[in-house]
C-alpha cells in the first residue's frame, strides 16, 4: 500500500444514486471506508472522468466478507466495518469475517436490482451526512463545501473571462470607429480645400506671359496641388491601416462572440451541475439540520453536566471550608486547652512551692517551739533557700511555657497557611470554571448565530438559482458579486468556526486538568484532614489529663487556702501568747530585778559573794509558752 503521508491525490466519491462527494483526500477515503460509508459497487475517480468500482482501489482495503451460518457471504466491506456490523448484531447470528482470499465467490449473495434482502446497504448505508455521527458528517460538510467552492470559482472565473473579452472587444471596436471617423473627417476637409483651390488654378492657367502676381499665385496652387496630393496618399494609407485595423479588430471580435459562445456553453454545463449541487444542498441541509441539533442537544447535555459538576464542586468546597472552620475551632479550643494546662500547670508548680514552704514552716515551728530561739535563724535560711529552688522552678516553668507557645504559634500559623492556601486555590478554581461557562456561553451563542446566518445565506442563494432558472438575468452581476461577497463570509465564518471548535476543545481538555487537579489537591486535603483528625484524636487523653490535673488543683488549693487560714489563725494565737509573756516577763522584771540564786532550803549555807548574789534577767530570754 502507497504511504498515506506521502499520497498527495484527490478522489470523488459517487454512489448508486449518482450523486458525487469529493474533493477528499485518500486518506479522508480511507476513513470513509473504516466508517463503511464507502461500499461495493460504489465508483471512485480523481478527475471525475475515469471512474473505477471502489472495492479495486488497494488503498480502502475493501476485501472481507461477513459469512453466516448457511455459508453464504456479503460485502466486500473494510474490516472495521465489517467488524462494526457483527458488534451491532445487524448481520445474522453466528456470522464471521472472511479474507477475500479465504473466501469462495460462488456463494456471494447477489441483490435485486430493486434492493433485495441480501444487499450490503442493508447493513451499512452508503454515504450519507445524517446518519453518520458527528464525524461523517463534518466531513461530508468540508466535502461539500469544498466542491461548491470549485464550481462556484470556476464559474466566477469563466464569467470574468466573458466579460473581459467583451470590454476588450468592445473598447477596440470603439477606438477604431473613432479612427475610422476622423479619417473621413480629414478627407472630407482635404476635398473642400482641393475644391477652394481649383478655381484659383483654373486662374492660374491663363497666358504665360501674364503679369508676376499670376506667376506667384499659379506657384501658390501648385504648391497646394502637391500639398493635396501629399494629404491624399496620406489618407489612403491612414484609410488602408484603418480598414486593416477594422479587419483585425472584427476579427477578434468574431473570436471573442466564438469564445464567449463556448464560454456560455460551459456555463450552461455548470448551472447544469449547480442545480446538481444546489439539490444536493436542499438534501444536506436537512441532514446538517439534523446533525446540528443533535449536536446542539448534546452541548446543552454536556452544560448542563457541567453545571451540575460546578454545583456539586461547589458543595464539596462549602462543605471544605465547613470542615476547615470546625477544625479551627478545634484548634482554638485545643490552643485554649494548651494555655489553660500551661496556666494549670504554673498553678500546680506555685501550689506545690507554697504546700511545701507552708510544711516546711509548719515543721519549723513544730521544732521551734521544741528549740532554742537560736535555731529558728536557721529554720529561716533554709526557708530562704527552699523560697530560692521554688523560684528557680517557677522560672524554668515559666521558660518551659514560653517554649511551648512558640511550638503552638507556628502550629497554628501552618495551619492558617493552609487554610489561606486552601481559600486561594478554591477562590481560584471557582473564576476559572465561571470564565469557561462564560466562554461556552459566548461559543454557543456565536454557533448558533453563524448557524442562522448561513441558514439565510443558502435561503438567499436558493432564491437567487431559482430566478436564473426561470431566465431573469437583468441582476445577473449583482446576484454574482453577492454570491462572491457571500462565499468570502462563508469562508470567514466557516474558519471562525473552525476556530471555535478548537478553542471549545481546548477549554474542555483545560477544564478536565483542571478537575483532575483539583480532585488531587481535594484528595491531599482529605489526607490533610485525617491528619489533623487523628492528632485530635491523640490530644483527647491530654485534654482529659488536664481535667484531671484542672479539679485536683482546685481541690488542693481549696485545701492550702483552708490550711492558710488556719495557720493564720494559729499565728495569731501565736503571737497573742509571745506578747502576753513578754508582757508578763517585762512585768516581773520591773517588780522583781533581783532574784536570789540559792534555794529557800539552802538558808544554812554561807552568804555568798556579792558579784553572785543576784541575777538579771537579760532582754533576748523570752519564752515560747
Amino acid at each position: 500500500m502507497a504511504d498515506d503521508s506521502a499520497d498527495t491525490r484527490t478522489w470523488f466519491l459517487r454512489i448508486s444514486t449518482g450523486t458525487v462527494f469529493g474533493p477528499v483526500s485518500t486518506q479522508g477515503l480511507q476513513t470513509w471506508a473504516e466508517q463503511g460509508r464507502v461500499q461495493a459497487g460504489n465508483a471512485v475517480s480523481p478527475d471525475r472522468k475515469n471512474w473505477q468500482a471502489a472495492e479495486t482501489l488497494a488503498e480502502l482495503n475493501i476485501s472481507w466478507f461477513i459469512e453466516d451460518d448457511s455459508g453464504q457471504l456479503v460485502g466486500p466491506f473494510h474490516k472495521r466495518a465489517a467488524q462494526k456490523i457483527i458488534d451491532e448484531r445487524r448481520a445474522p447470528d453466528g456470522a464471521r469475517l472472511v479474507a477475500a482470499e479465504d473466501a469462495d465467490l460462488s456463494r456471494l449473495r447477489r441483490s435485486p436490482a430493486a434492493g433485495g434482502t441480501g444487499s450490503t446497504g442493508d447493513l451499512q448505508p452508503e454515504l450519507d451526512l445524517a446518519t453518520n455521527g458527528d464525524d461523517g458528517a463534518e466531513q461530508a460538510s468540508a466535502a461539500w463545501t469544498e466542491e461548491r467552492e470549485s464550481l462556484r470559482l470556476r464559474i466566477a472565473e469563466l464569467e470574468e473571462q466573458t466579460r473581459n473579452l467583451l470590454k476588450a472587444a468592445e473598447k477596440d471596436s470603439r477606438s477604431l470607429a473613432r479612427q475610422l471617423d476622423q479619417a473621413r473627417r480629414q478627407i472630407a476637409a482635404m476635398e473642400r480645400e482641393l475644391e477652394e483651390l481649383r478655381p484659383q488654378a483654373a486662374a492660374a492657367a491663363g497666358p504665360a506671359g501674364g503679369p508676376p502676381a499670376n506667376q506667384a499665385q499659379a506657384e501658390q496652387v501648385e504648391a497646394a496641388r502637391r500639398e493635396l496630393e501629399e494629404l491624399r496618399q496620406d489618407g489612403a494609407r491612414q484609410v488602408d491601416a484603418l480598414k486593416a485595423g477594422l479587419a483585425e479588430a472584427h476579427a477578434a471580435r468574431q473570436m471573442a462572440v466564438d469564445e464567449a459562445a463556448a464560454l456560455k456553453t460551459e456555463l450552461a454545463e455548470t448551472q447544469a451541475a449547480r442545480q446538481a449541487a444546489v439539490d444536493e444542498a436542499a438534501a444536506l441541509k436537512t441532514a446538517l439540520e439534523e446533525a446540528r441539533s443533535a449536536r446542539q442537544s448534546e452541548l446543552d447535555d454536556a452544560l448542563l453536566a457541567a453545571r451540575q459538576d460546578v454545583d456539586t464542586l461547589k458543595k464539596r468546597i462549602a462543605e471544605l471550608v465547613g470542615q476547615l472552620a470546625e477544625q479551627a475551632t478545634e484548634n482554638e479550643s485545643a490552643e485554649r486547652l494548651r494555655v489553660e494546662r500551661d496556666a494549670l500547670a504554673s498553678s500546680l508548680r506555685e501550689a506545690r512551692g507554697s504546700y511545701a514552704e507552708l510544711l516546711e514552716y509548719s515543721n519549723a515551728r513544730d521544732e521551734a517551739h521544741a528549740r532554742e530561739l537560736a535555731e529558728a535563724a536557721e529554720q529561716c535560711a533554709a526557708l530562704q533557700e527552699q523560697v530560692d529552688a521554688a523560684a528557680a522552678v517557677a522560672r524554668a516553668a515559666a521558660d518551659e511555657a514560653q517554649q511551648e507557645p512558640a511550638q503552638l504559634r507556628e502550629l497554628h500559623a501552618r495551619l492558617h497557611e493552609q487554610e489561606t492556601l486552601l481559600a486561594g486555590i478554591l477562590g481560584e478554581d471557582l473564576q476559572t470554571v465561571e470564565k469557561m461557562l462564560a466562554l461556552e456561553r459566548e461559543a454557543f451563542t456565536t454557533l448558533r448565530d453563524g448557524s442562522l446566518q448561513r441558514q439565510a445565506l443558502l435561503q438567499a442563494r436558493l432564491t437567487a438559482v431559482q430566478k436564473l432558472q426561470g431566465g431573469e438575468t437583468t441582476d445577473v452581476f449583482e446576484r454574482e458579486a453577492k454570491v462572491r461577497s457571500d462565499k468570502a463570509q462563508l469562508a470567514r465564518m466557516q474558519d471562525a468556526l473552525t476556530a471555535l471548535q478548537a478553542e471549545h476543545a481546548r477549554f474542555v481538555r483545560q477544564a478536565e486538568a483542571r478537575e483532575r487537579e483539583l480532585v488531587s489537591r481535594v484528595r491531599m486535603l482529605e489526607l490533610e484532614e485525617e491528619r489533623l483528625k487523628e492528632r485530635a484524636a491523640e490530644a483527647e487523653p491530654l485534654y482529659q489529663r488536664n481535667q484531671h490535673l484542672t479539679e485536683l488543683l482546685n481541690d488542693r488549693e481549696q485545701k492550702l487556702a483552708q490550711e492558710r487560714q488556719q495557720r493564720s489563725i494559729e499565728q495569731a494565737q501565736l503571737e497573742q501568747a509571745h506578747q502576753t509573756l513578754l508582757n508578763q516577763i517585762e512585768t516581773h522584771r520591773q517588780t522583781e530585778p533581783v532574784l536570789p540564786l540559792a534555794a529557800a532550803e539552802a538558808a544554812d549555807v554561807a552568804e555568798p559573794s556579792p558579784s553572785r548574789a543576784t541575777f538579771r534577767v537579760t532582754p533576748w530570754m523570752r519564752l515560747k509558752k
